[in-house]
């Protein structure tokens, strides 16, 4: 029988932003391309250090830092928050309520 999964007690979280690859695509990549991967990257954001979060694993992320981060993105392209968990924890606790 195998040992029993345990969790690591750190995870390093490294951020990639949309640019990263996109410059070295030969061909030339559509805007709403771009928008779509950064919708894509803060829901990820936001999910993972949720799930680590909850599971009691330090990531070194400031979730309410993450939460403004996304808000803004969203409020600068003129676009609904795409993020379920951002979507749950500001009904919750409305961002509003947590910006100091």
């Amino acid at each position: 029988m195998s040992e029993p999964f345990t969790l690591p007690t750190r995870v390093r979280l490294i951020e990639v932003g949309p640019r990263n690859g996109l410059q070295n695509e030969k061909t030339l990549v559509p805007t709403e391309v771009k928008v779509a991967l950064i919708d894509l990257l803060t829901v990820a954001s936001e999910g993972v250090v949720y799930l680590l979060h909850g599971l009691g694993l330090e990531t070194g992320v400031d979730m309410t830092k993450l939460r403004r981060a996304g808000h803004y993105i969203s409020e600068f392209l003129g676009r609904p928050q795409v993020s379920r968990v951002a979507r749950a924890l500001h009904a919750k606790e409305p961002l509003a309520a947590v910006v100091s």
